[in-house]
């Protein structure tokens, strides 16, 4: 499954649109993927999707995953210090592209994101140390 690009109608509705691996499309409902997840309410219809997450890529390089239902404005943030914009992550060729203006915190926000670099603190600004 992946999101396609919503429509400004779909904006202004709050609505999101997934193409699905057989090629079908769902319209789901923004304030519904944000809360429950697009692929609990995509198995909730009976369609088997895969779960794999997908890589997600900053500066040419990848810097871990998200959960495979991710969509750029349809994720509760867990960071009072980001806001996601409609330009932060673009799809491409299979792969999520981080804008480089986002930092590590704004990309340890995303809830489900799995870092590829243990070394690296993807911590939110607003989230206490260990």
């Amino acid at each position: 499954m992946r999101p396609l690009p919503q429509s400004i109608a779909q904006q202004r509705d709050g609505n999101v649109t997934y193409e699905l691996s057989d090629g079908r499309r769902i319209d789901l409902v923004l304030a519904e993927v944000r809360q429950f997840g697009a692929a609990e309410i995509i198995a909730a219809y009976g369609l088997d999707e895969p779960t794999d997450p997908i890589p997600l890529m900053r500066g040419g390089q990848q810097i871990g995953t998200v959960p495979a239902d991710f969509h750029p404005m349809g994720f509760e943030i867990s960071s009072s210090w980001y806001d996601p914009r409609p330009h932060d992550f673009r799809m491409e060729d299979g792969k999520w592209i981080a804008h480089n203006s986002l930092g590590n915190g704004d990309i340890g926000a995303i809830p489900g994101f799995k870092p590829s670099d243990a070394q690296t603190d993807y911590r939110p600004l607003d989230e206490p140390e260990a």
